[in-house]
């Protein structure tokens, strides 16, 4: 279940690849059913027999009680092994992190922009919550990815997660902007991307930590396609 909890976001990344109906509105969605209260999220996930949730916006921890409120009903119907996993670009306080935890929180992946973020990580990973990264890949951008992933194994960390960068309605001029190119006409992957990814996957192998890398066609192909059925 993607479970998206609002579209209010204070970080304006030029690479943002929200839509119109989504970006800067408050409003909660689960898959492509828009939310009006607990009752559709927990419709949404029964009807699609979700083993678990993604719980990502904009940025959730602006809207604190919506989050906890789902993922605690989430994990009070489905029980402890539905799993859920939640995205951040924003430092988190102890006692949000404490709070996120005590609902049923398993994985927290945070969105890297800055250096504020590291403190909320390394407290995440020692509250016991499985933490990673997941950032896309920017073309020419390997230098610091890899000192991401390092400085996460450092701290104990869990994964780093590569998605390919792609085109959306609402960032494309921005992309092209900085001369990136379509990779072929049938994809909305940026060109170079995968390259870059590739090229920091292999230069991490001999890091403890898990490596994963996203194509633009996988998601489409398999993810959001499984989502659809």
């Amino acid at each position: 279940l993607v479970l998206f909890i609002t579209g209010i976001c204070p970080r304006g990344c030029f690479y943002c690849p929200l839509s119109e109906r989504r970006r800067g509105r408050d409003v909660p969605w689960a898959n492509e059913r828009r939310v009006e209260g607990l009752g559709d999220v927990l419709l949404e996930a029964e009807r699609m027999e979700a083993e678990g949730a993604g719980i990502t916006g904009g940025s959730v921890d602006l809207r604190l009680k919506r989050t906890l409120g789902y993922m605690e009903a989430l994990k009070g119907r489905f029980g402890h092994a539905f799993h859920i996993h939640m995205y951040t670009a924003n430092p988190l306080g102890m006692d949000i992190l404490r709070g996120l935890k005590g609902v049923g929180l398993d994985e927290l992946r945070f969105h890297v922009t800055g250096e504020e973020i590291w403190e909320t990580i390394a407290v995440s990973i020692n509250l016991g919550i499985e933490t990673g990264i997941e950032v896309p890949v920017l073309p020419g951008g390997e230098g610091r990815l890899v000192a991401l992933a390092e400085r996460l194994e450092g701290l104990g960390g869990s994964f780093i997660n590569l998605n390919e960068l792609e085109f959306s309605d609402t960032n494309a001029p921005r992309l092209k902007r900085r001369g990136w190119e379509l990779k072929a006409e049938t994809s909305n992957a940026v060109l170079g991307s995968e390259e870059s990814a590739l090229r920091v996957l292999e230069a991490c192998r001999g890091l403890g930590i898990g490596l994963h890398y996203c194509s633009s066609s996988y998601k489409d192909a398999v993810q959001l396609r499984r989502r659809l059925l």
